[in-house]
């Protein structure tokens, strides 16, 4: 199998694993076939485990006689794996493997720690790879914390901001707490995630599940569940907090009924008739809020939620209007 480079070193990929302490040498070279590309997976930094555009792209560039950077590749199992997995470089590898071609590589040491072989794939995939998604991002620097690098490395690792990682780090926290809790899917799922952050500051299991159905079935805003959860811990005593929420509900009795009874329930607050449930189509979906009045509502990261939230009923909308012009067009 014919090599498409002759055994060529890069500073700036040898500078960056001396960064983190890895021991490494280079090899060359080294056949695909020495490769298990399916387990390199596990440490793929993108939610798709093989772009084709990308390997398409690399194919055309090994046509061209381009030389691509050494890839990055380690021994699972402290060395005793039999093949190599990739910590930088899949796309590449799989460019050579399509055309039959051998590659450079720089070999981490089999003693290096598993944590630092993780925190090594973030930071070359940002050198060389594919650019990774926000949702990516963020999702790699939850992997890292809890993978023992400290939060702040790992967000400043995979590129996002700290407040961002502890954010999605307590929206994941009081997810696990709903599941404890036995909060129905359809219930917690319905909840902005910065009211599930929120209701994760409260301390007992009753409290935040009796909160949680509330914030649910009143349909509160994010604000709205903040200001609950901080009068909630005020009280410090879980009796007064239950009778507090009890009350509260019969307080927003009114804005249970409107909602019929939830953002996901529908059932016995919906009209029956279809000329009733024109009036109540119209009446929910004509009074939305002025956008000034909306926006002082959400704070921080929540604003870019709340972004993707209002873009996607926008979206669903202008296809609904059309739908409806559509339709009238027919019936005319």
């Amino acid at each position: 199998m014919p090599a498409r480079s002759s055994k060529s070193a890069s500073p700036q990929i040898e500078q960056m694993l001396k960064s983190f302490g890895a021991d490494f040498s280079l090899v060359s070279p080294v056949q695909p076939s020495q490769v298990d590309l399916k387990r390199s997976r596990i440490l793929n930094t993108r939610n798709e485990p093989l772009n084709e555009s990308t390997k398409a792209k690399y194919m055309a560039a090994l046509e061209r006689g381009d030389v691509f950077p050494p890839v990055i590749l380690f021994k699972a199992n402290n060395g005793r794996a039999a093949k190599y997995s990739v910590a930088d470089g899949v796309h590449r590898i799989a460019a050579c493997l399509a055309m039959g071609l051998t590659f450079d590589a720089y070999v981490i040491d089999p003693a290096t720690p598993s944590s630092t072989i993780m925190m090594i794939a973030y930071r070359a995939n940002k050198l060389n790879g594919l650019e990774n998604t926000e949702e990516e991002c963020i999702s790699h620097a939850i992997y890292a914390a809890d993978n023992g690098v400290a939060r702040s490395e790992a967000a400043a690792l995979n590129g996002i901001k700290l407040s961002k990682l502890t954010y999605h780090l307590n929206v994941r926290a009081a997810d696990n707490r709903a599941v404890e809790a036995r909060i129905d899917t359809k219930v917690w799922d319905a909840l902005h995630l910065t009211a599930r952050a929120s209701l994760n500051r409260l301390n007992t299991k009753q409290v935040f599940k009796k909160a949680a159905l509330l914030a649910h079935d009143a349909n509160m805003s994010v604000k709205a569940v903040d200001t609950l959860v901080v009068e909630l811990n005020n009280m410090k005593d879980p009796a007064k907090e239950g009778k507090y929420l009890d009350a509260k509900r019969k307080e927003l009795k009114e804005d249970i009924d409107a909602t019929a009874g939830g953002l996901t329930t529908g059932g016995k607050g919906v009209p029956k008739t279809p000329k009733q449930q024109l009036a109540w189509v119209r009446r929910y979906t004509m009074t939305l809020p002025e956008p000034s009045t909306v926006v002082g509502l959400y704070q921080g990261p929540e604003c870019e939620e709340a972004a993707a939230d209002f873009g996607k009923l926008a979206r669903q909308f202008a296809a609904l209007e059309k739908v409806l012009l559509d339709k009238a067009l027919v019936d005319a």
